[in-house]
Order: structure tokens, then C-alpha cells, then sequence
């Protein structure tokens, strides 16, 4: 990586021992596999989660069963113990991740797996960088699993690793053709050195009426069957020449420090604001965020609205159905804002002004 001696935080590609896939969710396909998971067994996955966490599961044809977590999205452990008591399949794996950059205890989490007999998945989608002074990822984990291109302006890019000093076996990836390996370095040129516009320059500025706001329709998708976000015919292809040189030539330090620092606006800029509060205020050395997650009274209509006006916000509102009162509650009121290190202080100006004039102005009427 070629870090100066100096350098506070880096990247899990600096591990040896590596396999690069084109996107995380193949990368957690063989975690799983490698894990036990598989027909006739289960894998233990947190109630808050990205289908992409699930579809690997499903793809295996084993068993999800979704474990509760608290409100700082920590694992209630004495309902996961329940749940793998009453589990009508033997239970092989736990999935814990690192939601929004934010650590979770894997010395506990750790604990928890020897005294059940299960591999632990440590998902660092959110968390790929770390501190290098601090716990590094795979201390207590069997695999660990991170998307570079989530850090990173790279095209694409999916890691796994193996845990506590071990190695993977070989594992022998599909190569992009020189072709597509051409084209992928041409879009990542383009992307470096001429980004999309900021969403200032793109939102629109008229106001909206009540009127013209119209709530998504709720609808289920079955269970047993992968998402759309999951192609199978991907789940063998190496990532990118060009996103691995990306990685190589990025700063760790510089990155994280962009984006802490845009997340410490969005916690002074929503504080005072009604309807709406910082899932989690306090930002502690060790965590190089993902996003910026807000927790919002009423996603009808300030989820809409926001939306509307351009705002680029994410929420994981296509979960599977648990009995995880959180995961329910944080499925529509927690949004995702963006902090990456790309925003400019002009872009972060107009992001925090319209998520406040919207949370100050706009009338919750419809969602009464």
C-alpha cells in the first residue's frame, strides 16, 4: 500500500492472503460456504440488514434465521442462544457487522461463537477502513468480508479474508477479459477526474404540495429466492485491474479524516433540529463511517419529500420480516445520508440546509 510510517488508519487490502472479488455479496457467498452453511443448515444474520446479506444465504439454500439487536444495533445475545436452542437446523455461522463504520465487540462476539460451535463472519461492508493502532478486523473473526468500492472511487471490488492469522484455500477466480479490464480503467479515469455533478446543482429547488406526495405501495417478495440486487453468473469474477489500483494509490488517512469530518457536520447540523435525531452522536477513533444514519418520526412524508428535492438517502426498507422490534422500527425512519470524501463544503452546505429546512417546515399532516 505504501503507507508512510506515520499513516493512523488503513485498508484491509493490506492483508495478505486475500481473494478479490467483483462485489461483496460473492465474496460473503464463499465466507458462507466456507463457514458450513449450506442445505439443511442455518446461518444467523442480524434483523437489520441489506438483502445482499441474505441473498448469499438463500443462493446456498440454507436457512436465515434473523437474530434481534438492540437500538445501538448491538446482538441481543441471549435471544440469538434462544433462537439456536429452537432451531430446527443446525446452526453453522453468525453474521455481525460493523452497521455504518460503527465497531461492534468481536471479543464478545467471539465468546458467544466458541460457546455454541459457530463461525464468525465479520462484515466490514461499512467499516474498510481502520484504525492501525486499534483491533484490526479478523483478530476474533474465521472470515471477514469488505467492499472497497464503498471507500474508494473505484469501480467495483468485494474482499474476503481469512481470520486470526489463518489463509484461505485457493480459490480461483473468473478474470475480466482485457476488453472489459479497458473499459472498466476508462470509467474510472472518467470518474476520478469528472464527477457527476453535486446534488446542489441538480435538486430541484421548487416546493412541494401535499398533494403531490405519493407514499411507495408495501409489497412482499418471497423469501426463498435471491433479490434482483444478486447475479448469480457474477459470483465467481475477480474485481477490476483498475479498482485495485485505485485502492493501492488511495489515502487511507486523508479518506478517513474527509469523512469523519463530514459526519461530525451532519451531527452538529440535525442536533437541533425537531422530528429527527443522530442514531449515533458519538464518533469514536476506530470508526471511518460508512454513511451518516438519521433516525426520523416520520419517514411519511420527510422520507418523500427529501427524496423529491434530490437528496441522495438510502434505507434498507426491502428486509426480510423478523420479530426484532428494532429492525422493524429502523426498516423506514432510519435514512442514510451520505459522508464520503468526495463532498465539498458547499455540497455538505446545501445537504445539512435542505435536511433541516425540510425537518423544520414541512408538515407531517399525510402521515396522520
Amino acid at each position: 500500500m505504501g503507507l508512510a510510517p506515520s499513516s493512523r488508519y488503513a485498508f484491509l487490502t493490506g492483508s495478505a492472503g486475500g481473494a478479490f472479488y467483483s462485489r461483496g455479496r460473492y465474496a460473503l457467498l464463499e465466507a458462507y460456504r466456507l463457514a458450513g452453511v449450506g442445505p439443511g443448515r442455518a446461518l444467523l444474520a442480524p434483523a437489520y440488514h441489506c438483502r445482499t446479506m441474505v441473498d448469499p444465504a438463500v443462493r446456498l439454500a440454507a436457512e436465515t434465521v434473523l437474530y434481534p439487536c438492540d437500538r445501538e444495533l448491538r446482538p441481543d445475545w441471549p435471544s440469538i442462544s434462544r433462537l439456536i436452542e429452537t432451531s430446527v437446523r443446525p446452526v453453522k455461522a453468525l453474521l455481525l457487522t460493523h452497521f455504518f463504520g460503527i465497531r461492534q465487540d468481536m471479543k464478545a462476539a467471539r465468546a458467544f461463537c466458541d460457546a455454541h460451535d459457530l463461525a464468525l463472519i465479520e462484515d466490514c461492508s461499512h467499516a474498510f477502513a481502520y484504525l492501525q493502532k486499534g483491533e484490526k478486523p479478523g483478530t476474533y473473526s474465521d472470515f471477514v468480508i469488505a467492499s472497497p468500492y464503498k471507500f474508494a472511487p473505484c469501480e467495483d471490488g468485494g474482499l474476503l479474508l481469512a481470520g486470526r492469522g489463518r489463509r484461505l484455500p485457493d480459490t480461483a477466480l473468473r478474470s475480466p477479459g482485457p476488453a472489459a479490464q479497458l473499459r472498466a480503467l476508462a470509467r474510472t479515469v472518467e470518474r476520478v477526474f469528472s464527477p457527476p455533478p453535486p446534488p446542489a446543482a441538480t435538486a430541484s429547488a421548487a416546493p412541494i404540495r401535499p398533494a403531490e406526495l405519493v407514499p411507495a405501495a408495501e409489497a412482499e417478495e418471497a423469501g426463498d429466492t435471491i433479490s434482483t440486487l444478486y447475479d448469480p453468473r457474477d459470483e465467481n469474477n475477480a474485481g477490476f485491474f483498475a479498482s485495485r489500483l485505485i485502492l493501492g494509490t488511495s489515502n487511507p488517512d486523508k479518506i478517513a479524516e474527509a469523512r469523519r469530518s463530514n459526519y461530525r457536520r451532519w451531527v452538529e447540523a440535525v442536533a437541533p433540529l425537531p422530528r429527527c435525531q443522530a442514531l449515533f452522536p458519538e464518533l469514536e477513533e476506530n470508526c471511518v463511517p460508512y454513511m451518516f444514519p438519521l433516525y426520523i418520526d416520520h419517514p411519511n412524508p420527510h422520507f418523500y419529500i427529501l427524496k423529491h428535492l434530490g437528496v441522495p438517502i438510502w434505507r434498507w426498507d426491502e428486509m426480510a420480516v423478523s420479530a426484532c422490534p428494532v429492525a422493524a422500527d429502523y426498516r423506514l425512519r432510519v435514512l442514510h445520508l451520505p459522508c464520503h470524501q468526495a463532498l465539498g463544503a458547499g455540497e455538505m452546505a446545501w445537504l445539512t440546509a435542505t435536511v433541516a429546512e425540510v425537518m423544520r417546515t414541512a408538515s407531517c399532516e399525510p402521515c396522520r
